[in-house]
């Protein structure tokens, strides 16, 4: 019975063949005479249970994407192994993985038709992923490279890995959320195979929209036949716990949280070693030189002393190697959250400068820290992802970008500047013209000069701030520059490790409930400049990034950082840009970084000591500018979208002349307006049909799509739910208005309505009684099968019009 010709049944159900419910019981005890349907050995229990309906399409999707899921594996691993694998090589791997995969399903769908329960169906699909996985280890090892010399010496360490992997994750226990009503319905149900066989509860042609109403209609009469009806599964509290507490759930959460156990062991052991262990060496030299003077630089955007910048590039990075899935980020301060922690310090901890201030920076980095962790935990990295629009978000960045520009001039100029918006910075400037030093501005404006220039006309590679840095400071140790010229220099910094600590310690629990706002808005933008930058080059090198464990890794560089000094930190742009460039293959990139600047912090303090200020401020200033975007509202008034230009406009313009804290606030509550307003007002369109086919198009764009005066033919552009069923009907209504002539049948087209929540459910039944007084009809084309779904359990189908409607 279960191997029954699914195209017959299709085929009969179009046609409006309806099997007597005697016929098929004869027909299924005809070829069943031979099986014992005794409690010990039911053939085919689960499978009946499982594979005839619904439940049976939620399982067998759930297995095909448990074999998608071990080809992603697969591939992940051989491009650890060989890094020349081409786009061409993916996709004869991916045609021939089609038909190893068609063969494999065909084995287990054969198999599972003997099963006797939930473990032997996920027993059998973990073996065919290991078939799987086998059969693809051989096309790529005997096809791809066979007749390459050099790719052929990677068999067996490939061999090797996918063994390891099938240890480690494939013994592990399989979910599969499809089975989960099985234990609980076999135990309750004595005998569960009904007395009565139906037709009804045989699987359909799904295809076909005959057999999809069928289905429904199918559904229906089984929730309705007290004998048939499965019991839903709900495991309890305690037993939650205890299957999420075992040593396999364990191990398998720590594969997933720590990524450094899955590739770190087969670093040293790979037959490329040397070459991805070059790449990731020469990334973290090049990024330690841009890195160093940069994060002494940012600490005074902080107002706080240089070398909590270094602290800020030490211990993060190291963190980000173990938690991190990006080859590209670097971890470390960065200008839009230093140029925020003032504003967020000042109003609790009073101005800078202080022990107290230091501490509480240190305690905001920690804060920020738990606040995305337990996003993390909530699982909703995607709203904070998600949460600000590019060009809103690029409005703030360049604000901030300017504000920094501008903020230092105090030392670029050597004058008293004040305040983080631009008419607090310009009232300072005026009252203090007369006090600009000229030989801080000669020598800072020759720095911007020469950082620029070399980065524009020679190399973006040549770590020009650096070079600046160690040769101004070594004629600034020379002659004395301080003394001699009355520059301000950096002055002696601590030498050593940073001291660990608990970062909250010398904070009241009133301050720490004072800095939770601040944190949560600075916590948004981490993790958004964070996962942007990852998923640029994780684009660019054809790899996937995990935002759930991107705001996990960025949680905890902040939370371990902040014990050792650290303020608030996230990926860098300029640095990580440094990393793609000199082809870092692996997080420990991050690592050996953080060992060399180690080493400067434990040897070579002492040398920044005289370290022009307006030498910072000129490298703070030439990596600001590349911040602003100036070619965004170009692009945005040439699309055109007006909308997104003038919200860029505001959050810019806005940003400069209330503050950070203020812009970020109104870049946030833009993009939730914009947000709504699209929701609440999607395109709502009026169709017609083009001469001479059954097409129908908009008829804005299409002048010569015929209508009907009697019919009108709607498409409706997004789900409808609270936020927009009044303006369905409003539009609806004018669309009947200017039709002029009387409407006798109204056509919506549903096919992007992906769901219609109750206020819209009730909104449709208002509609369709209000035409159905004024004696138009109303029919609903293209509704998805989840919103008949809907339709039919809350008893709406009817008020609607019935399936013929």
């Amino acid at each position: 019975i279960m191997r029954r010709d699914e195209g017959d049944i299709g085929d009969r159900a179009q046609n409006g063949v309806d099997e007597p419910e005697e016929d098929f019981e004869a027909e299924f005890k005809a070829n069943s005479s031979n099986f014992n349907f005794d409690e010990e050995k039911p053939f085919s229990v689960f499978f009946t249970r499982y594979l005839s309906g619904n439940d049976g399409d939620d399982l067998l999707n759930e297995i095909q994407q448990q074999l998608q899921l071990e080809h992603q594996e697969f591939m992940k691993l051989v491009r650890i192994v060989d890094p020349t694998f081409s786009v061409e090589d993916e996709e004869l791997c991916r045609s021939n993985f089609n038909g190893f995969e068609a063969h494999v399903k065909e084995v287990l769908y054969q198999q599972l038709e003997s099963i006797l329960s939930p473990e032997d169906v996920t027993h059998q699909v973990q073996k065919a992923r290991r078939d799987l996985s086998t059969m693809s280890f051989d096309y790529v090892a005997t096809v791809i490279w066979k007749d390459d010399p050099t790719r052929s010496r990677y068999i067996p360490t490939l061999k090797k890995l996918v063994d390891m992997r099938n240890r480690l994750t494939l013994n592990a226990p399989l979910v599969l959320n499809s089975l989960s009503a099985s234990k609980n319905s076999r135990a309750k149900d004595p005998n569960p195979i009904p007395k009565q066989f139906k037709h009804k509860n045989s699987y359909p042609d799904s295809s076909s929209p005959s057999s999809a109403s069928s289905s429904r209609r199918q559904r229906s009469a089984r929730n309705k036949d007290n004998d048939s009806t499965i019991i839903e599964y709900r495991p309890s509290l305690r037993a939650r716990f205890t299957q999420f507490f075992t040593v396999s759930s364990m191990l398998s959460l720590v594969l997933d949280r720590v990524p450094i156990i899955t590739w770190f062991p087969f670093y040293f052991a790979l037959p490329y070693r040397f070459q991805k262990l070059q790449g990731d060496l020469l990334s973290a030299i090049s990024c330690a030189f841009m890195l160093i003077p940069k994060s002494l630089s940012f600490a005074l955007i902080a107002e706080l002393p240089p070398i909590y910048g270094m602290y800020s590039a030490f211990v993060p990075m190291m963190s980000y190697s173990v938690f991190g899935t990006s080859s590209e980020v670097s971890i470390g301060p960065v200008a839009v959250l230093s140029l925020l922690t003032p504003g967020a310090l000042e109003p609790i901890v009073g101005k800078p400068g202080t022990e107290r201030y230091d501490q509480a920076a240190v305690a905001l980095s920690f804060i920020i820290g738990i606040l995305l962790i337990l996003a993390f935990l909530l699982r909703i990295g995607f709203l904070i992802e998600n949460v600000l629009s590019h060009p809103i978000l690029a409005g703030f960045v360049s604000a901030s970008a300017t504000i920094i520009c501008l903020s230092q001039l105090k030392h670029i100029l050597r004058v008293d500047l004040h305040g983080n918006t631009v008419p607090e910075i310009f009232s300072d400037l005026y009252h203090h013209i007369g006090e600009i030093h000229k030989y801080s501005v000669i020598l800072g404006l020759l720095c911007i000069f020469l950082i620029i220039y070399i980065r524009i006309l020679i190399s973006k590679k040549v770590p020009m701030a650096l070079v600046l840095i160690v040769v101004v400071t070594f004629f600034s140790w020379v002659f004395q520059f301080h003394e001699t010229f009355g520059l301000k220099i950096v002055g002696s910094l601590p030498k050593g490790l940073p001291t660990p600590g608990f970062p909250l310690l010398g904070l009241s629990i009133t301050d720490v409930l004072q800095l939770v706002p601040s944190a949560a808005l600075m916590a948004v933008i981490a993790f958004i400049e964070q996962i942007s930058i990852a998923k640029k080059f994780a684009a660019e090198k054809r790899y996937e990034i995990g935002v759930s464990q991107e705001l996990f890794s960025i949680g905890m560089c902040n939370v371990i950082g902040s014990c050792f000094q650290a303020y608030s930190v996230t990926g860098s742009m300029s640095t990580s840009a440094i990393n793609y460039q000199q082809g870092s293959e692996t997080p420990l990139n991050n690592f050996l970084c953080s060992v060399l600047i180690g080493i400067v912090l434990l040897f070579f303090t002492h040398f920044f000591a005289y370290t022009p200020l307006c030498v910072l401020a000129g490298i703070i200033i030439s990596a600001a500018i590349h911040l602003i975007e100036v070619n965004l509202p170009a692009f945005l008034y040439s699309i055109p979208d007006y909308l997104d230009l003038a919200n860029m406009l505001l959050v810019y313009f806005g940003t400069l002349f209330f503050g950070p804290e203020i812009g970020i606030v109104l870049a946030i509550s833009i993009s939730l307006l914009q947000l709504i307003y699209r929701l609440a007002k999607p395109s709502f369109l009026l169709l017609g049909r083009l001469p001479g086919t059954l097409i129908y198009k908009d008829t804005r764009k299409f002048n010569h799509a015929i209508t009907l005066p009697s019919i009108l033919i709607l498409r409706f552009e997004s789900s409808i739910i609270f936020a927009n069923v009044v303006y369905f009907k409003e539009k609806m209504r004018k669309y009947e208005r200017r039709q002029g002539a009387k409407i006798r049948w109204i056509v919506v087209d549903c096919v992007n309505v992906a769901g219609v929540d109750s206020t819209g459910l009730m909104g449709l039944k208002a509609i369709v009684e209000g035409r159905k007084r004024e004696g138009v009809g109303m029919v609903w084309a293209n509704v998805k099968e989840e919103v008949m779904d809907g339709w039919e359990s809350s008893g709406l189908l009817e008020s609607l019009g019935g399936e013929e409607a």
